[in-house]
């Protein structure tokens, strides 16, 4: 999976790294595009989750995307189901369509929706949400994986034969959770459609904190929430933790801010670079200001907003826009 991330280096300068990410559904066909197979995928997001509370619960969504085979000699896929196997420790699992229900099961809370008919060539999705624990098992962060499933019948002719039964491997995705002080690690989903995810705030122990405020989903994505998810690792040779987020693509571009406790260096010569695919370090773009009215320029994923000196340390606010346009696009 590739992600865009926000991420600060110091290596005698400062230099921010986002890169675009995601996860694409693709169908896969034969040589010469005669038939087009179908295909199921499954996406969990975010990948990282804080611990909930009472008045402040934690979201974060399953999506399972099934493709209907098409091209020669296919038909429609009939009493299409999409199942999800979703850990017990992951709460309050709900289908955010009709046509799903929740039943238990051993360690699992299992989700089936009851899709129907699903034409040549044609793409359903079926989001799960659910809510994230309290306590970890291990303090630092329990790894929970949801497993999706896909079966339908051969119901039209030259659909693959006589209303037999079909299915697809199991697919699994993750999503680990980290206690809400964790000093790495903050995720969310709001059901709200906007809210803001934040590691820690800086201190003598902890240099650096990282944020992200965001607005609704992109419309066309059919999100049943809008999730951000930030993070900070240590890197070898730098000064500096490395920040990131991963964000969907949004109405408003998202605002994120990093901040330092203490700098290494003059304030005054920090410079930020934009790199397109992180771990890749190799192509570095220059992060132009916002525009006079505080808005991304024309093309450009991020702007840097506002910068300034607190103390021994300083703040800098980006906007950064998500890109591309499926939900299991992460930035």
């Amino acid at each position: 999976m590739r992600r865009r991330s926000l991420r600060v280096w110091l290596a005698g300068i400062f230099v921010l790294a986002c890169f675009a990410g995601g996860l694409a559904v693709v169908s896969a066909g034969h040589a010469g595009g005669v038939t087009n197979l179908s295909t199921f995928d499954l996406f969990v997001q975010p990948s990282a989750l804080s611990t909930s509370s009472a008045s402040k619960p934690v979201t974060g969504f399953a999506k399972g995307v099934f493709t209907a085979a098409s091209g020669s000699g296919t038909g429609s896929a009939t009493h299409v189901m999409i199942t999800f196997r979703v850990p017990a420790a992951l709460s309050n699992p709900s289908g955010t369509s009709s046509d799903c229900s929740v039943a238990g099961g051993s360690g699992v809370n299992v989700v089936t929706c009851n899709v129907g008919t699903v034409n040549a060539g044609q793409t359903v999705k079926r989001f799960v949400t659910f809510t994230a624990p309290s306590s970890l098992v291990l303090p630092q962060g329990d790894r929970y994986d949801i497993t999706g499933s896909v079966q339908w019948d051969n119901g039209s002719s030259g659909a693959g034969g006589g209303g037999g039964i079909s299915s697809l491997e199991p697919k699994t995705a993750s999503t680990t959770v980290y206690s809400a002080t964790d000093f790495r690690h903050a995720g969310n989903c709001f059901l709200s459609g906007s809210g803001t995810v934040s590691t820690p705030p800086v201190s003598s122990k902890d240099n650096q904190a990282t944020s992200a405020q965001v607005g609704a989903a992109a419309p066309s994505l059919g999100l049943p929430c809008t999730f951000a998810e930030v993070g900070e690792d240590h890197v070898a040779g730098f000064d500096t933790d490395i920040s990131h987020d991963t964000i969907p693509q949004l109405s408003q571009p998202a605002k994120i801010t990093l901040t330092l406790n203490s700098l290494p260096v003059k304030f005054e010569v920090f410079f930020w670079r934009f790199l397109p695919d992180y771990p890749d370090t190799q192509l570095q773009l220059p992060i132009p200001s916002c525009d006079d009215n505080g808005q991304l320029p024309t093309n450009e994923p991020v702007c840097l907003l506002s910068s300034a000196k607190k103390g021994s340390g300083g703040t800098w606010t980006f906007l950064q826009r998500g890109t591309d346009g499926d939900p299991a696009y992460g930035h």
